[in-house]
């Protein structure tokens, strides 16, 4: 649990995103003892089925708050994969500006919730119609 949450407070968000991808495709070294013999063992523990994508646990979530150091902020929506959020999407009224999205509102994101895209894979803006 500690290599996939933890980061370095100096790492870029694209270092951390990097260095998360790899233990993400790879898996994770975990030492344990094994049963019948108690020997220390080391071994890789994949966080995602890619065999078998059933295996995995799928959620989006609308309007996650998240907690930054400082603030607080509203994404539109987080799509997880076994915990790990992969999917942000920033969803827009039809009348607003897209470019504005992103210069504004996701440049805000990365600097006040720069953990919610350590593991990120994907990152969307959308327009919405007024009657959602």
């Amino acid at each position: 649990m500690r290599q996939i949450t933890a980061t370095v407070a100096s790492q870029t968000i694209v270092a951390a995103n990097r260095e998360k991808y790899d233990l993400v495709r790879d898996g994770v070294q975990v030492t344990f003892r094994r049963n019948d013999d108690g020997e220390r063992v080391r071994e890789r523990l994949r966080i995602f089925d890619f065999e078998a994508p059933e295996n995995n646990h799928f959620l989006c979530v609308r309007e996650l708050w998240v907690r930054g150091d400082l603030y607080r902020r509203r994404a539109d929506i987080v799509g997880f994969v076994n915990g790990l959020p992969l999917l942000f999407v920033e969803c827009k009224n039809i009348h607003k500006n897209l470019k504005a999205a992103y210069e504004q509102n996701f440049a805000d994101y990365r600097d006040t919730i720069p953990h919610l895209f350590h593991h990120n894979a994907l990152v969307m803006f959308g327009v919405r119609s007024g009657s959602e």
